[in-house]
């Protein structure tokens, strides 16, 4: 398939008629989502770093890496809503803020 100069294999399905204008408002699109991501990862970073300075969240893990985690189980939680059991929101929360580890036997 012969794809335009602004397209590549790995940013639009062949499936698509391309134009070099689609690949191009494509690519802004997509820049704007990251921009928006970023501001997001950012915001709950600030949020988790406030944690660490508290001493209430972990700090061997910088808290950008958990912010995206965070966002990434959300993000499956998302897609995944009708599928899965109502209880899964208190799950999500709970590995989240413990891990897959069982609690210690008290």
């Amino acid at each position: 398939m012969n794809f335009p100069k602004k397209c590549n294999k790995t940013s639009a399905k062949p499936s698509i008629i391309l134009t070099g204008q689609f690949c191009l408002r494509r690519g802004k699109i997509r820049q704007r989502w990251l921009a928006k991501r970023k501001m997001l990862i950012d915001a709950l970073a600030d949020i988790l770093g406030d944690g660490i300075a508290e001493g209430a969240v972990r700090y061997d893990t910088p808290a950008e890496i958990l912010a995206i985690f965070l966002l990434g189980m959300l993000r499956t939680r998302a897609r995944d809503i009708n599928s899965t059991p109502e209880k899964t929101d208190e799950l999500l929360v709970n590995l989240f803020l413990n891990g897959v580890s069982l609690p210690a036997a008290k």
